[in-house]
C-alpha cells in the first residue's frame, strides 16, 4: 500500500503571474512556458492561442485592446491610427516585426486628417513586405522596412521628409503604446524596433474651423 503523499510532496498550485510590466492578464508558469514554446513553433497559432487565453479572462478588454489581432493573423500586420484631434495625422503598423522580422513603422504627416492616405501607404508597404519577403531577405531588417515604406509613399504620392529610428519627440506626441502592448503580450518583448517617417510640409497645417 502506497502511503499518502505528505504536504511537502504534493504538487503545489501554480500561482498565475502577469504578463509584466502589465498586470491586466495572467498565466501560470506552466502556461507561460507553453505559450513561449508556441511562439517559436507556430506564430499564427500563437496569436490565436493567446487571444483566446486573454478572452477567457476578460473578453471586453481583449476586444478593446486586441481587436485588430485577427488582421495580424490574416495579413501579418494591422494598421492603427494614432491621430489626435486637431493635430498631425499619424498611423502605425503593428505586426511587421512579429511576422516579417523588420521594424514596424510610425508614419506622421504634418497635415490634419490625412490618416486615410497614410493608412493606405502603410497597408501597401506591409503587403510588399509580405509578398517580397524572399527578395528582401538579403537586406538588413531596417533597410528592408525603409525600402517598403519609401516605395509605398511614392505610390501614395506622399512626400517623404525624414525616415529613421524612433525619436523621443515623435513618440511623446504619438506614443506607440498599443504596439508595445501587443508585443509584450504576444511576443514576450518589451523593446520593439520602430522606424518613424515624417511626410507632408515642414510645418504643421491645421485648417481654420468656424
Amino acid at each position: 500500500m502506497v502511503p499518502p503523499a505528505t504536504l511537502s510532496q504534493r504538487p503545489r498550485a501554480q500561482t498565475p503571474r502577469p504578463f509584466g510590466p502589465y498586470t491586466d492578464f495572467e498565466a501560470t508558469p506552466e502556461q507561460h512556458e507553453e505559450l513561449a514554446a508556441l511562439l517559436w513553433l507556430d506564430r499564427r497559432r500563437n496569436l490565436m492561442r493567446r487571444f483566446d487565453h486573454f478572452a477567457q479572462q476578460d473578453p471586453d478588454r481583449t476586444v478593446s485592446e486586441f481587436g485588430y489581432v485577427p488582421l495580424v493573423v490574416r495579413h501579418g500586420f494591422a494598421t492603427v491610427s494614432l491621430s489626435r484631434f486637431r493635430g498631425p495625422s499619424a498611423v502605425c503598423s503593428i505586426g511587421w516585426f512579429y511576422s516579417f522580422g523588420v521594424p514596424d513603422v510610425l508614419l506622421i504627416d504634418s497635415r490634419w486628417r490625412v490618416e486615410l492616405d497614410l493608412g493606405h501607404a502603410v497597408e501597401r508597404a506591409g503587403k510588399m513586405l509580405a509578398r517580397r519577403r524572399g527578395s528582401l531577405a538579403d537586406l538588413p531588417p531596417e533597410r528592408a522596412a525603409s525600402k517598403a515604406v519609401i516605395r509605398a509613399l511614392q505610390w501614395a504620392a506622399q512626400p517623404l521628409r525624414r525616415l529613421g529610428s524612433a525619436d523621443a519627440e515623435a513618440l511623446e506626441l504619438h506614443p506607440y503604446t498599443r504596439g508595445r502592448y501587443f508585443y509584450r503580450h504576444f511576443m514576450d518583448r518589451t523593446q520593439v524596433p520602430l522606424l518613424v517617417a515624417h511626410t507632408g510640409p515642414a510645418s504643421l497645417e491645421i485648417p481654420h474651423l468656424p
